[in-house]
């Protein structure tokens, strides 16, 4: 039988027709997601850089406490008892950041030693032997920072964060939830993992010494993609921290924030 009207035909073909647009966008849209991945971890499409002078508007993403064994479906005989991590350093820069550990310690034992002139022209060596490396820039800012040298102090933060893979902060707060701004609190020693599956390999500790906190309780640490220990927690004078943490961490994103330590007064 024909229709009087083949007219009224017309709107179940469009339907099909945006059916059939839609499905496709459903597809695309994952497979694109997939592929901006990709691209980001071949290096194809730069990682946006982490600049200093944003800090305070950096999101607080709140770290996962995880593990480094596998665990689950992973589990098998020949793959070994601990996560593979996708982290590894040349010989060249591994050599760079022993050296500038040593001198991170130094500050922790004799800060006055730390801050002598021959000391940022050590660290200023090491930064142009390692210029894909975010620790010696590092150091050198907490150096000048330590001399009262804001400027140049701010512009060594700048290139060690913009260079850093992540970074970690962990906030000071008071017994009434107030921040402790404007207060040194020590050295910070974080534990960066190292596994192919079968070895793990956590000897690899960056140092943080001599943190103060800003106007908010905060510390910022810059990091290597991987997972993280706190291999030494500070212990700022005259206070006692009680540390809300576990035991290994990761973050999905390129900022993590530790739970918060709560601080008090040693008299109290």
């Amino acid at each position: 039988m024909t229709s009087d009207h083949p007219e009224r035909g017309r709107p179940v073909k469009g339907v099909w027709v945006l059916l059939a647009l839609f499905g496709g966008a459903l597809l695309l849209v994952p497979l694109a997601t997939w592929a901006t991945l990709r691209w980001v971890e071949s290096g194809l499409i730069e990682t946006p850089r982490l600049n200093w002078n944003d800090r305070e508007r950096w999101r607080n993403t709140p770290v996962r406490w995880t593990t480094v064994e596998r665990q689950g479906l992973a589990v098998s005989a020949n793959r070994g008892p601990w996560r593979e991590l996708d982290f590894n350093l040349s010989s060249h820069e591994e050599a760079v950041l022993r050296q500038c550990i040593v001198l991170a310690r130094m500050a922790e034992d004799d800060l006055e030693a730390f801050t002598q002139p021959g000391m940022g022209s050590m660290l200023q060596q090491l930064a142009r032997q390692a210029p894909q490396s975010f620790y010696p820039s590092y150091l050198l800012g907490t150096w000048h920072r330590l001399r009262g040298e804001s400027e140049p102090a701010n512009a060594a933060y700048r290139a060690s964060f913009e260079r850093a893979h992540g970074v970690v902060k962990q906030r000071y707060v008071t017994t009434d939830n107030q921040p402790l701004a404007g207060q040194v609190v020590g050295t910070f020693e974080l534990s960066h993992a190292r596994s192919d599956g079968q070895r793990l390999d956590d000897t690899l500790v960056l140092v943080y010494p001599a943190l103060e906190t800003d106007r908010r309780g905060f510390v910022y640490l810059p990091v290597y993609d991987t997972l993280y220990r706190i291999s030494r927690p500070p212990q700022p004078t005259d206070y006692h921290v009680r540390y809300d943490a576990e035991t290994w961490f990761d973050f999905p994103d390129r900022v993590g924030t530790l739970r918060p330590a709560v601080v008090r007064p040693s008299g109290q």
